[in-house]
């Protein structure tokens, strides 16, 4: 049995009950954190005061986990909820341990960010690769492999491209791996960014192909003639595509994400900027494995339709 509850517990109660038995729906700390409104009335509560609460109502089986995505959803002692996820997919599979499904607009998360005015959408983290015969055997006579997984590591570490981190590695296989960092220089999915990147992947290119030069002079080895493949061809392995809120978010940090579809993750999180500011980013993993440049096109044509990107 609880123990007699004071003015902020008998609030919290109240809103809780109404969220699952009104709203039909379960909650998380994003409907309490920092603040809710009870009968008129503002309550203040913090981050860890919430999970304390929590935590003594889930020993008093007063609430129940229904599932996390990442952070823990909850509804009162014995309601259940058991939305099917709707044909256009708008709904999510929910990390829940009964594996059932929910809507991702009841999404206590989903709520705080719909209505929130964003940026252009843009590219980061993208990974490329391509293969080029002999490439390893080259660059091995300049360069020390990595002794747990013999990759060749281009440094310096990264190259610095157009405000672009560019992470070259070459495998055993003769793959060569690129990965741009670019989390607070996003590429732009406009023509401006295209170019921007085509221009940066460009120098990588030609970078890579005067080493292979400089390496058979060094070894006076006129047989190798690795050539690097247009960067335009090089295959699309991942990449993470989305937007930035225009405006600072001053409450709770969080990250959450969801399932959607087959193979497709949408994720929510607060990101620290440079210049002090905490903004609300929203991106989707996608997998295009395909070339450049038809994973740009596609991209930059979805992107100026009537559906975007």
């Amino acid at each position: 049995m609880l123990q007699k509850l004071n003015e902020l517990d008998s609030a919290l109660l109240k809103r809780i009950t109404q969220i699952v038995q009104t709203e039909n729906r379960p909650f998380s700390y994003v409907d309490f954190v920092p603040s809710f409104i009870v009968d008129g009335q503002k309550y203040t509560i913090a981050y860890g005061t919430f999970r304390n609460k929590m935590s003594v109502m889930l020993k008093a089986e007063k609430v129940e986990v229904v599932y996390h995505s990442p952070q823990a959803f909850y509804t009162l002692k014995g309601v259940k909820f058991e939305t099917a996820m709707t044909g256009d997919h708008t709904g999510v599979i929910a990390a829940q341990r009964n594996q059932k499904y929910r809507h991702l607009s009841n999404d206590p998360v989903y709520r705080v960010i719909q209505n929130i005015p964003l940026g252009q959408r843009s590219l980061h983290d993208v990974h490329l690769r391509f293969k080029v015969d002999a490439i390893w055997s080259i660059l091995s006579f300049r360069y020390e492999p990595d002794p747990a997984n013999k990759g060749i590591q281009l440094h310096p570490w990264p190259w610095k491209i157009m405000d672009l981190d560019i992470k070259v590695t070459v495998q055993p296989t003769d793959i060569v791996s690129i990965v741009i960092g670019c989390s607070y220089a996003p590429i732009a999915v406009d023509i401006n960014g295209i170019i921007r990147l085509s221009e940066a992947l460009a120098v990588v290119q030609e970078r890579l192909s005067k080493l292979i030069d400089e390496c058979n002079c060094e070894t006076s080895d006129t047989l190798n003639t690795a050539i690097i493949p247009d960067h335009r061809s090089w295959i699309v392995t991942l990449w993470h595509f989305g937007v930035d809120a225009l405006i600072t978010y001053t409450h709770e940090k969080f990250y959450a994400s969801w399932e959607v579809g087959q193979h497709a993750l949408i994720t929510a999180y607060t990101k620290d900027w440079k210049d002090g500011t905490t903004r609300i980013r929203i991106e989707k993993q996608e997998y295009p494995k395909k070339s450049l440049a038809e994973a740009l096109e596609e991209k930059l044509n979805a992107n100026t339709g009537s559906g975007g990107g």
